[in-house]
C-alpha cells in the first residue's frame, strides 16, 4: 500500500464529507480532525486536540478499542460515539496506519450508521413486526446463502417468480435466472466482499415457472455476521413498464433522425421537380399542336407529377407538410370511407364499421385523416392475399396523458414478426416484391399521426392478424364542432 504524505492527508481530510481524523499511536491522542467531524461531534478543533479518541467513546467500549488497535483492525463492525452534548451515535470505522509529523498514527474515516443501526436494533426488539413487513411489501425480497439456496422469501417474490414458496426454498438463485444475468451477479457479488461496497443496483433477466423471462431490477447486499459474509439479501422488482418505456423512446429518436433526413431530401427532391416541370412546359410550347414528341412531353410531366406525390408523402412522414386541422368528427370520415373501402379492397375481404355513437371530437386535417385510415386499410388487403375481415371501430380512451379517440383497424391476415414491426414506420421500408409498393403508406400514416399530436399502437402475430390503433388527443369539444 502507497505511503501517504501530510499534505496528502491534509488533502483527504479538507475534502472528505465524511468525519475523518489522524490519531497517534502511542497516546490515543487526536493529531487533526476535519470540518465534517467538527460540525458532527460538535467539539472545535482545540477540544478535539485535547482529547484521546477513547473520551468519545463509552468507558465500556476501552477494552474492546485497544483490543482493536492492537490486532491491527483496519474495519470495524459498528461503534458508539459520544458527540460533545451526551448524545451518542453509531459509526462504522475504517482505519489506516501512516505517518503524520513524523509520528505513528492512524487515519481514521467514520462512518455514520446511526439510523440504520438504530432500524436494526428497533427491527431486533419487534421480530414479529418486522416479519410483516417483509411479508407485506409491495417489492420482492429474497435472501440466500453463500451457496446460493434460498432462505426465506416474501410473498411479493413468490408472486414474481411465480414458484410456490416451498418450492422455492428447494431451489438456487442459479435456477432463476439466465446465464449472463448470473455471470452479472456473481462480479457483482465478488466486489462487495473483496472492496466492501454495501448495496448494488443492477438489472437481471429472471426466469419464472412458466419459463417467461421478464427484466427485474434488483439490489443486493452482502449479509455478515460479524466480519463473517453468510449471504446476501435481494430486493426485486420488474421493470418491464420501464423497459418498454425506453425501446418506444429509443424508436421515437430514431424515427425523429430518419424523418429530417427524408424532409431535408424531399424539400430539394421537390424544388428540381418544380424546375423539370417548368421545363417540360416550355419545351412544349416550341412544337406545333400534333406533334408526337408532345405525347412524350405529357409523359415526362406526368412522371414528374408521380414523383411530386412522393415527395408529399415524405413530407408528410416527416411532418413539414401543411395540415388543416379543423375539429371533426371520426365516425364521420370513417363512415365516409367504407363505401370506398368495400369497392377497393374486393369481394373477398368483409369490411366492418364499429362506431362509437358518444365519440369525442378530434382536432386534425380531415383529408390527411381519411388517407391515414385508407393506407392501413390498404397495407391490410395485401396482408390478406386470400381474403379475410377488416374491421374499423371508434372509441373513447384514457391514457397516462389524458383522453383520447382511438380508431382501430383490425385485419385477420399473416400478421408481422417483432423484427418487421420495428422498421414498419420507416419510408422505403416495404415487405412487398419489388415494383409492387413504395413504403410510403405507413411512413405517411406515421407522418400524419405525429403531426396531429397524437401516436400509433401495433399489436400483431404471425398468423393471427395486425391491429393498428390510431391515438387522437380530444382536443375539441362539442361546441367546437358546431362553430366549425
Amino acid at each position: 500500500m502507497p505511503l501517504m504524505d501530510d499534505s496528502r492527508i491534509d488533502l483527504l481530510l479538507a475534502d472528505n464529507p465524511h468525519a475523518m481524523w489522524v490519531y497517534e499511536v502511542e497516546s490515543l491522542r487526536f493529531l487533526t480532525v476535519n470540518a465534517a467531524a467538527i460540525r458532527r461531534y460538535g467539539f472545535t478543533f482545540e477540544e478535539f486536540l485535547e482529547q484521546t479518541i477513547l473520551d468519545i467513546r463509552p468507558e465500556e467500549d476501552a477494552a474492546a478499542v485497544l483490543a482493536d488497535i492492537e490486532a491491527a483492525q483496519e474495519l470495524s463492525n459498528p461503534w458508539q460515539h459520544r458527540l460533545k452534548d451526551g448524545s451518542t451515535v453509531y459509526v462504522e470505522i475504517y482505519s489506516r496506519a501512516v505517518t503524520y509529523h513524523g509520528r505513528a498514527a492512524k487515519l481514521v474515516w467514520a462512518h455514520d450508521v446511526t439510523e440504520s443501526q438504530e432500524a436494526h436494533v428497533r427491527l431486533l426488539r419487534s421480530e414479529e413486526r418486522g416479519r410483516t413487513l417483509f411479508e407485506i411489501a409491495s417489492v420482492g425480497i429474497s435472501t440466500a446463502d453463500l451457496s446460493g439456496h434460498f432462505t426465506d422469501v416474501n410473498a411479493a417474490f413468490v408472486q414474481l417468480t411465480g414458484f410456490p414458496r416451498e418450492e422455492l426454498l428447494t431451489k438456487r438463485v442459479e435456477d432463476l435466472f439466465t446465464p449472463a444475468s448470473l455471470e452479472r451477479m456473481t462480479e457483482n457479488f465478488e466486489s462487495k466482499v473483496i472492496d466492501g461496497v454495501r448495496a448494488t443496483t443492477y438489472e437481471l433477466d429472471l426466469v419464472g415457472a412458466d419459463g417467461v423471462t421478464t427484466p427485474i431490477e434488483v439490489t443486493t447486499q452482502v449479509l455478515y455476521e460479524g466480519e463473517l459474509a453468510i449471504g446476501t439479501l435481494a430486493v426485486s422488482q420488474e421493470i418491464t413498464y420501464r423497459k418498454e418505456l425506453e425501446a418506444q423512446l429509443r424508436q421515437s429518436q430514431k424515427m425523429d433522425a430518419v424523418g429530417q433526413l427524408a424532409g431535408g431530401i424531399a424539400h430539394d427532391f421537390n424544388n428540381m421537380l418544380t424546375a423539370i416541370t417548368g421545363y417540360a412546359e416550355l419545351i412544349g410550347y416550341s412544337f406545333e399542336e400534333g406533334d408526337s414528341r408532345l405525347e412524350d412531353i405529357a409523359e415526362l410531366k406526368l412522371a414528374a407529377s408521380h414523383a411530386a406525390g412522393l415527395t408529399r408523402q415524405l413530407l408528410a412522414f416527416s411532418r413539414k407538410q401543411t395540415l388543416l386541422p379543423q375539429c371533426l368528427d371520426a365516425n364521420e370520415i370513417v363512415a365516409e370511407l367504407g363505401p370506398l373501402l368495400r369497392r377497393t379492397l374486393g369481394e373477398r375481404i368483409t369490411v366492418s364499421i364499429e362506431l362509437d355513437p358518444a365519440l369525442a371530437e378530434v382536432e386534425a386535417d380531415r383529408d390527411q385523416l381519411a388517407q391515414v385510415v385508407l393506407n392501413i386499410a390498404l397495407n391490410a388487403r395485401d396482408a390478406m392475399p386470400d381474403g379475410g375481415r377488416l374491421t374499423i371501430s371508434t372509441g373513447n380512451v384514457e391514457l397516462r396523458n389524458g383522453l383520447h379517440v382511438a380508431i382501430s383497424i383490425a385485419d385477420t391476415g399473416c400478421g408481422m414478426d417483432e423484427a418487421t414491426r420495428e422498421h414498419i414506420f420507416e419510408p422505403f421500408f416495404t415487405t412487398k416484391d419489388t415494383g409492387k409498393g413504395t413504403g410510403l403508406g405507413l411512413a405517411t400514416v406515421y407522418g400524419v399521426v405525429s403531426q396531429s399530436g397524437g401516436r400509433i399502437e401495433v399489436e400483431s402475430e404471425p398468423g393471427l392478424g395486425t391491429t393498428f390503433r390510431v391515438l387522437l388527443p380530444q382536443t375539441c369539444t362539442v361546441s367546437d364542432l358546431v362553430a366549425a
